[in-house]
């Protein structure tokens, strides 16, 4: 019964990702949309553009509401019964239930670890500083809607902060990279003596 539950939360809760995205989407094509005399515009082409940058990849077993179920089911243990595949999209796919709120950028369409300038706002969606501010600016009083489907807050330049979550797991990230790398080292030192004793040392 619970195992069913669960696969129907997490069909719903794609849905509702696809259906916010696609409006998301929508918004931001008629606040972009610039008509040319005499050109013509591949709308179809252009919304399935903003789609990929607004939408980014969803795992609806990740997110804060399968946990919320997984806990009061006690159903957490088990995991629904995921496999390998989900281990092999660990790369690809963010766990935006892990304190940020998005996994992509919505301007930049860069995933939120990669951003080079991550800033968030006040309540808690990340974006690329540069991106987010060049955004705020084309519009009128320098403020405007979040960028995000199915919220209601407005943002501001004055209202961004760095994202210290964003930061400190992409430290996380290098110095895990790093004890990787320093690792592989120690395993070719058999055969390169000393140069791998140089490329160790930091």
């Amino acid at each position: 019964m619970v195992s069913a539950l669960r696969s129907e939360l997490a069909s719903l809760l794609t849905t509702k990702h696809e259906v916010e995205a696609y409006r998301s989407a929508l918004v931001t094509l008629a606040g972009s949309y610039a008509p040319q005399l005499g050109a013509s515009t591949d709308f179809a082409a252009e919304l399935e553009a903003i789609m990929q940058r607004v939408g980014g990849r969803f795992d609806p077993k990740r997110s804060q509401a399968m946990r919320d179920f997984d806990e009061a089911a006690g159903t957490e243990a088990n995991g629904g019964g995921g496999g390998g595949d989900d281990e092999d999209d660990d790369e690809d796919v963010v766990d935006v239930g892990g304190g940020a709120l998005n996994a992509t950028c919505p301007i930049s369409g860069r995933n939120i670890y990669d951003l080079e300038d991550p800033v968030e706002d006040q309540v808690g969606y990340v974006y690329e500083r540069s991106a987010i501010e060049q955004h705020i600016r084309i519009h009128a009083h320098g403020c405007c809607d979040a960028p995000f489907p199915g919220v209601s807050h407005r943002i501001t330049i004055a209202g961004l902060k760095k994202s210290t979550k964003v930061l400190n797991q992409q430290r996380r990230r290098r110095l895990g990279l790093g004890a990787q790398q320093r690792r592989g080292g120690q395993g070719g030192r058999g055969k390169g003596g000393g140069e791998a004793e140089e490329v160790i040392d930091v």
